[in-house]
């Protein structure tokens, strides 16, 4: 796992690489200011750059996809892969960063359209990409955004969840269910969460920030299924307002954002009340 930093604090954001017997892979990219962190981590594992092949990118995203340009410039065999809505962002991604700087300001970054068409590679749902000894499947999970992958390693059952599976509290293992707006949908994050329980798994990776292993690692799933549906129990309380909504995830839930300090913690529960309200289904549904 490489810290990635992201929102200009440090672990906030992960990186995970894969090390097969005939090529390497990165999950997610991070920022455009993270390529410089996971290039010092291979350095550190002492992964030879060449022998990344696949960036695998979880969604459009800036924190998850803006890294992409700038590691190909240092990684000349790799190409980024995704969602095919991903790698449209990925090749001009005027819209998002137009959305990420009215919604996060300072602490977004805008990322760089990657050009050179050769350096891209749309992934279908259920692609299996071959890394040597270990093959990765590339699992559709919509409902944090609609391009939303998951990368599932089955002989290490490892699966990097990208957000599909919220943010991790590592101290107080718990999840922070990631609906912001204006992509978040609740059935199909929903369904999303339930179709990673189908996995064997001995490793859940998240991209904000961490990994569960061992006994926990399925219950962190179970956990976010179980937060989700709290969260949409507390909206239908509060009759959905807004305000009201917002002041009771904040008292519920402020310790378990710990993956962002204190001073973005109120940013990012405003656009997540807002988000998850967006992505309910129509009251009665």
């Amino acid at each position: 796992m490489i810290d990635a930093g992201g929102y200009r604090y440090e672990k906030t954001t992960s990186i995970f690489v894969l090390e097969g017997s005939r090529k390497a892979a990165i999950l997610d990219t991070g920022s455009r200011s993270s390529a410089a962190l996971i290039l010092g981590g291979l350095r550190e594992m002492k992964i030879d750059p060449s022998r990344v092949r696949y960036l695998l990118v979880s969604h459009r995203h800036t924190d998850h996809a803006g890294g992409a340009g700038p590691l190909l410039n240092d990684l000349p065999n790799s190409v980024a892969c995704g969602h095919r809505y991903t790698i449209e962002t990925l090749r001009d991604p005027a819209k998002i960063n137009a959305a990420v700087a009215a919604a996060f300001g300072q602490y977004g970054e805008p990322m760089e359209p990657i050009t050179d068409q050769s350096r891209l590679m749309a992934l279908e749902p259920g692609q299996a990409i071959d890394l040597g000894d270990l093959e990765v499947e590339a699992v559709h999970t919509a409902g944090h955004t609609s391009d939303h992958y998951c990368f599932y390693e089955g002989k290490n059952k490892l699966l990097f969840c990208g957000d599909a599976a919220g943010l991790l509290g590592p101290t107080t293992l718990s999840t922070t269910p990631t609906t912001f707006p204006p992509s978040f949908k609740y059935g199909p994050y929903l369904s999303s969460l339930q179709k990673l329980l189908r996995y064997d798994v001995e490793t859940v990776a998240f991209a904000h920030f961490g990994a569960v292993s061992g006994e926990d690692a399925r219950q962190i799933i179970h956990e976010g299924i179980a937060t989700l549906e709290e969260w949409r129990e507390i909206a239908e309380k509060e009759q959905r307002d807004p305000d009201a909504l917002l002041e009771k995830l904040q008292e519920r839930h402020w310790a378990r954002l710990e993956v962002f300090p204190p001073q973005f913690r109120g940013v990012a529960f405003s656009m997540l009340a807002r988000g998850l309200l967006n992505g309910l289904p129509s009251p009665g549904d």
